[in-house]
């Protein structure tokens, strides 16, 4: 992944979505310490597919299948609904 395009989904994002799709989401760092959800320096990338289906590929580096969580929402593996959100906003801001 290019660094140019990590930094503009995070800047583009603003937030880790996770918070977005749960205001009860706690938004943790890699040792588990608890941040804000707009700490951009602390968030991190997750990749999204398209559709269902296509686990154990990842998708591509690219900003239209890349999204910002923090650290503990993407080790935590996204729900199915989680996922849809994310492909939902992709689709809003990737027109």
């Amino acid at each position: 992944m290019k660094r140019e395009d990590r930094e503009a989904v995070i800047r583009r994002d603003g937030a880790c979505l996770m918070f977005l799709f749960d205001q009860h989401h706690i938004c943790r760092d890699t040792w588990g310490r608890s941040h804000g959800p707009r700490a951009l320096e602390k968030l991190t990338i997750e990749h999204v597919h398209e559709g269902y289906g296509l686990m154990g590929r990842r998708a591509p580096s690219d900003r239209m299948h890349m999204v910002a969580l923090c650290h503990a929402a993407n080790v935590g593996v996204p729900s199915k609904e989680a996922r849809a959100f994310f492909r939902g906003y992709l689709a809003t801001v990737n027109l």
